[in-house]
């Protein structure tokens, strides 16, 4: 990944001059504090046509995460692995006539679909018998899936002290849940999209890279949830024209936000 590539660049002369994990956590703090404080969000992050890899990585990370916090296993490398390939599951299917009423764009259907919050890791064999199964049909059967999945039963819950103790200790006990049949789609993967920041802050604190925070006293914690924006007056709302706009108006993009277009090489 060259993004990686270049950060890798900017890290290795000052790594290779180190000597214990202090220095370590030194050079790490001056590059936070000095090359990677833009105004970074993941709240509307998510699955688009050149990211597969790092997702299906992300949910991994999380996965394993869960499940050795629950008390059960579950390694990177087992979700990672060719040999049981796990695959990237849509909790909504592709059919955007069954959520028309409360998403009736297709753009911000697509968009709302393929955020984190609304993808799981499932082991292929699974995945494939689930097909275009709507969602509630689909967690009937999630129950026996890992902790990310199987939480989504309401029956997953009943009788398991670990994975209350897991969303104590997180302080995810609003968002790692199930949910009503009646609930929407923008609910369930907004909540959902709330839990993954909550654990990804947890995975990649400054206190578990080693990273002393008083050196950075400015850190933005790039997974941190921002306000919403304000409401428009009534009678101001304007139909969005075009795919941006009508991103903004989903809340896929804020104002402020960088969009870099990297094409053969160029950014």
């Amino acid at each position: 990944q060259r993004e990686l590539m270049n950060v890798i660049r900017v890290l290795l002369p000052g790594l290779r001059r180190c000597n214990t994990a202090i220095d370590v956590s030194g050079v790490l703090a001056d590059y936070i504090a000095n090359d990677a404080q833009e105004s970074v969000t993941l709240e509307g992050f998510g699955l688009r046509g050149t990211n597969r890899h790092e997702i299906k990585y992300l949910l991994a990370r999380l996965t394993s995460y869960a499940m050795k916090g629950c008390g059960r296993t579950g390694d990177v490398d087992e979700y990672l692995s060719e040999i049981r390939p796990y695959q990237i599951e849509h909790l909504f299917a592709n059919k955007p006539e069954r959520h028309r009423k409360e998403v009736p764009d297709l753009l911000e259907f697509r968009t709302l679909r393929n955020q984190l919050g609304g993808l799981v890791l499932l082991p292929s064999s699974d995945n494939a018998s689930l097909g275009a199964m709507p969602l509630d049909d689909k967690v009937m059967r999630y129950g026996r899936q890992n902790v990310l999945v199987g939480v989504l039963n309401k029956d997953f819950h009943r009788n398991f002290k670990d994975l209350r103790e897991f969303a104590k200790a997180n302080g995810v006990e609003s968002s790692l849940r199930a949910f009503s049949p009646k609930a929407s789609m923008a609910e369930v993967v907004s909540v959902r999209q709330k839990l993954y920041l909550q654990l990804c802050a947890r995975i990649w604190s400054l206190e578990q890279l080693g990273v002393d925070s008083s050196l950075i006293p400015d850190y933005h914690d790039p997974f941190s949830q921002h306000p919403s924006q304000p409401e428009p007056k009534a009678g101001s709302k304007v139909a969005p024209r075009t795919d941006v706009a009508r991103m903004v108006a989903a809340g896929v993009l804020r104002a402020g936000w960088r969009i870099v277009l990297t094409y053969k090489g160029t950014d």
